[in-house]
C-alpha cells in the first residue's frame, strides 16, 4: 500500500469530528426566560411576568437597544402579527389585500390575517396604514374572530350578541358603534378585555404593549375553552337572544 497510514488517519479525523459534533449538541441549555432581560422593564413594573411569558412564548421581542418599550403603543401591523403567531398560521404575503406598501415586514401576516378572516379588508378599503395604532375597537374584533377561527362556537357567540346590551357609559351615550358591540361583549364576557375603573370601555383608546401582553395570554387562555365556560358571556348572549 502507497498511503499504509490512510485508514488511521481517516478514522482520526472521524473521531475528532464526531467530538466536535457531541459537544455542541450536548453543551448545557439555558432558558430563554433566565437569560432574556430588558433595561427598560422592571420587576415591578404591573405587567412584567406577562410580558416575559409573552417573550418566552415567542410572540413578543424586544428591540435592538436591549429594550422592551411597554407603554409604546401597538400598531396594527403589530397586532395581527401577534394575532398570527399565537394562532400558529403560517404568513401568506400573496394574500396581502391592501395597496399601502408600509410594514412589508408584515405583510406576510395580515394577509395571512385576511385569508383566515381575521381581518376583513372591507373594514379599511384599500389602504390598511399598517403603521397606525390600532383601537381597542378594532382589536376586539380580531381577537374576536381569532377565537371563532379556533371555535366556531364562538362565531355564533358574535351573531348572538350584536343585539345585547353592554355595561359601559358609552352603550348608554351612543359612543360605540352599533357594529363594535359583539365583538366588545365578546372580549368582556371571555374577560380578555375588560374596561377603566370608571367602567368605560373606551374604544378608541389605543393599546400599549404591556397591555397587549397581558390580551394575548388571556386569549390564549379562552382558545382552549368555549364560550359556555364564561358565566359572563353566557348573560350577554341570553340578553342578545331574548331582548
Amino acid at each position: 500500500t502507497l498511503f499504509p497510514y490512510t485508514t488511521l488517519f481517516r478514522s482520526l479525523i472521524r473521531s475528532v469530528i464526531m467530538a466536535l459534533i457531541l459537544s455542541v449538541f450536548f453543551l448545557p441549555i439555558q432558558s430563554f426566560a433566565a437569560t432574556t432581560s430588558f433595561k427598560d422593564l422592571k420587576k415591578s413594573h404591573w405587567a412584567y411576568d406577562n410580558i416575559m411569558k409573552t417573550v418566552q412564548k415567542g410572540y413578543f421581542v424586544g428591540f435592538d437597544d436591549g429594550t422592551f418599550k411597554p407603554e409604546n403603543n401597538v400598531s396594527r401591523a403589530q397586532a395581527i402579527t401577534l394575532i398570527i403567531r399565537i394562532l400558529n398560521l403560517e404568513e401568506d404575503v400573496s394574500a396581502y389585500p391592501f395597496n399601502d406598501q408600509g410594514a412589508k415586514w408584515a405583510h406576510g401576516y395580515i394577509g395571512a390575517a385576511h385569508k383566515h378572516g381575521i381581518l376583513n379588508k372591507n373594514d379599511y378599503g384599500a389602504n390598511f396604514n399598517p403603521d397606525r395604532a390600532i383601537t381597542r375597537a378594532e382589536l376586539a374584533k380580531w381577537l374576536s374572530n381569532a377565537l371563532a377561527y379556533v371555535n366556531k362556537e364562538y362565531g355564533q357567540a358574535i351573531h348572538s350578541t350584536k343585539d345585547t346590551l353592554l355595561p359601559i357609559p358609552e352603550y348608554y351615550t351612543n359612543r360605540i358603534k352599533k357594529e363594535d358591540i359583539p365583538y366588545v361583549a365578546v372580549m368582556m364576557g371571555t374577560g380578555i378585555m375588560t374596561g377603566f375603573e370608571n367602567k368605560e370601555w373606551r374604544p378608541n383608546n389605543s393599546t400599549t404593549r404591556a397591555q397587549m401582553a397581558t390580551v394575548l395570554l388571556r386569549l390564549e387562555d379562552a382558545m382552549k375553552k368555549k364560550p359556555q365556560d364564561f358565566f359572563h358571556l353566557r348573560e350577554l348572549i341570553a340578553v342578545g337572544e331574548t331582548g
